[in-house]
């Protein structure tokens, strides 16, 4: 599995938006280049200035599964997760060294090969599961199994509890 990184600059690009479950973006890389993506991981970081410094947020990641050419650039798209609100990674160790590695996001998409970023990453993304937005898939679900009988007495008769054998 290899894993990207694609930058988005607020300022110049339209922000993104918290949640969601299909995404894309926009590069002029090498339609060659560009089909490395297709099936593995790409995780999206924005910039943003507030109060005169810069913050970067997680905003989500996504499996390419569709590049589009449009006016001697390509779409990048696919399914994937959004996080709500997007992650704050300004000041993470880990964040410090993939700014340097990605020479300040002048690379824009750029494959990541660090194992300590990307352990981070999977980390950040295993710990919001139930905060991922518009994916019923991952939010946790509880459950409870009721026998046929004492659901309806449960439901209907105010019976609330069920001893077991």
């Amino acid at each position: 599995m290899m894993h990207f990184i694609a930058y988005n600059k607020d300022a110049e690009w339209e922000a993104i938006e918290p949640g969601g479950d299909y995404f894309g973006h926009w590069s002029r890389h090498p339609y060659t280049r560009l089909q490395e993506t297709l099936g593995e991981t790409v995780w999206v970081i924005s910039g943003e200035r507030v109060d005169g410094k810069m913050v970067y947020r997680l905003c989500h990641y996504y499996r390419p599964e569709n590049i589009e050419e449009e006016n001697g650039s390509f779409l990048v798209e696919g399914p994937g997760r959004g996080f709500e609100p997007h992650i704050d990674v300004t000041d993470d160790a880990w964040f410090q060294e993939l700014f340097q590695e990605q020479n300040n996001f002048s690379y824009g998409l750029n494959r990541k090969k660090s194992e300590r970023v990307i352990e981070s990453l999977l980390q950040l993304r295993n710990s919001s599961m139930g905060k991922l937005s518009n994916d019923s898939r991952i939010a946790p679900v509880k459950a409870l199994t009721v026998r046929p009988l004492w659901a309806w007495a449960i439901l209907h008769a105010g019976k609330s509890i069920e001893n077991r054998s």
